[in-house]
């Protein structure tokens, strides 16, 4: 499980814009990433 958690962290970062539209299946107009102990991915998707 943590394999899977440092993967979507990593692609969370790196690629916020294409991560987010993969998992939402939606175009995000605002993406804030809040680097926390664990990354958080704030969306914000209208």
């Amino acid at each position: 499980m943590a394999e899977y958690d440092n993967l979507c962290k990593i692609l969370a970062e790196k690629y916020p814009r294409d991560f987010t539209r993969w998992l939402l299946n939606q175009e995000p107009r605002t993406i804030e990433i809040l680097k926390t102990e664990l990354y958080q991915v704030r969306l914000i998707v209208y």
